[in-house]
C-alpha cells in the first residue's frame, strides 16, 4: 500500500522530531507485553461492538413501544426511531475489521514480524476513522470523538516508539531458548584391510610343505622301526 507507506513515513519523522522518546527498558517491556495488549484490544472492540448492536436494537423496541402507547391511548403516533442507519451499520463494519487486524496481527507480533507492526497500524487508523464515525451514528458524540482521537493520538506514538523493533526482516521468537550447537566428532579414520592373493598361495604352499615334510618324517619313522627288528634277528643269529 503507497499510500499507508507515505503515510507511515510522515507520521514517524514527526514523532520521532517531535514526540518524547521512551527509554530502551520500555520499549523491551512493550515489545513483549505487545501480542497480549493486541489480544485485549480485539477483545474489547469485539464487545464494543456487541454493545452498539444492543444499542441499536434496544432504542429501535423502546421507540416502537412508545408509538404503540401514543397511538393507542392518545390517537396518534410519536413517530418511530430507527437506529439501524447507515452509518451504524458502517460502524460495524469498521469495529469488526479493526477487531480482526488486532487478533491476527497477534502471532506476527510474537515472532516481531513487521507485517504484525503494520496491522497494528492499519488498526489504528480504523480507530480514528470510528471517531470520526461517533458524530453521524447518534452513538457516542462530541465526547466519544473527543476521546477516540486521545487514544488513537496515544497508541500511534506508542506504536511508532516500537516501530524500530520490527523494521528487521528477521523474525525471533520471545523468550526462546538459545541452544549451542552440538560439538562436531571428528570422523574415525577407517583402515581398509585387503588381502592380496599372493600371500594367499604363499600360505596354502607353506601348508603344504609341513604337511610334506610331516610326512616323510612318519615314513623315516616306520623304516626305523622295521629296521631294528632285523637287526636284532641278525645278531642273534651270529651267536648261535
Amino acid at each position: 500500500m503507497p499510500k499507508t507507506d507515505d503515510l507511515e513515513a510522515k507520521l514517524n519523522e514527526t514523532l520521532a522530531a517531535n514526540a518524547p522518546k521512551l527509554s530502551s527498558d520500555s520499549k523491551k517491556s512493550l515489545v513483549n507485553w505487545a501480542p497480549f495488549l493486541s489480544f485485549a484490544l480485539g477483545i474489547v472492540v469485539l464487545w464494543g461492538l456487541i454493545a452498539i448492536w444492543q444499542w441499536a436494537h434496544v432504542v429501535n423496541e423502546f421507540s416502537r413501544y412508545a408509538h404503540d402507547i401514543c397511538s393507542t391511548y392518545a390517537g396518534q403516533g410519536c413517530g418511530v426511531v430507527h437506529r439501524l442507519g447507515f452509518w451504524v451499520w458502517v460502524s460495524f463494519v469498521v469495529l469488526f475489521c479493526e477487531a480482526l487486524l488486532y487478533l491476527v496481527a497477534v502471532p506476527l507480533l510474537r515472532k516481531r514480524r513487521k507485517q504484525g507492526w503494520n496491522y497494528l497500524f492499519y488498526a489504528a487508523l480504523l480507530s480514528l476513522a470510528y471517531a470520526c464515525l461517533n458524530l453521524l451514528n447518534g452513538y457516542g458524540g462530541v465526547t466519544a470523538f473527543f476521546w477516540g482521537v486521545t487514544l488513537t493520538a496515544i497508541g500511534l506514538w506508542l506504536l511508532f516508539s516500537i516501530r524500530d523493533s520490527y523494521t528487521s526482516a528477521v523474525s525471533v521468537e520471545i523468550a526462546s531458548p538459545i541452544i549451542p550447537p552440538a560439538p562436531s566428532t571428528p570422523p574415525v579414520p577407517v583402515v581398509a584391510t585387503t588381502v592380496s592373493k599372493p600371500k594367499a598361495k604363499s600360505m596354502t604352499k607353506k601348508k603344504t610343505a609341513k604337511t610334506s615334510n610331516t610326512k616323510t618324517t612318519r615314513t623315516a619313522l616306520k623304516k626305523k622301526a622295521v629296521k631294528k627288528p632285523a637287526a636284532k634277528k641278525s645278531a642273534a643269529k651270529k651267536k648261535a
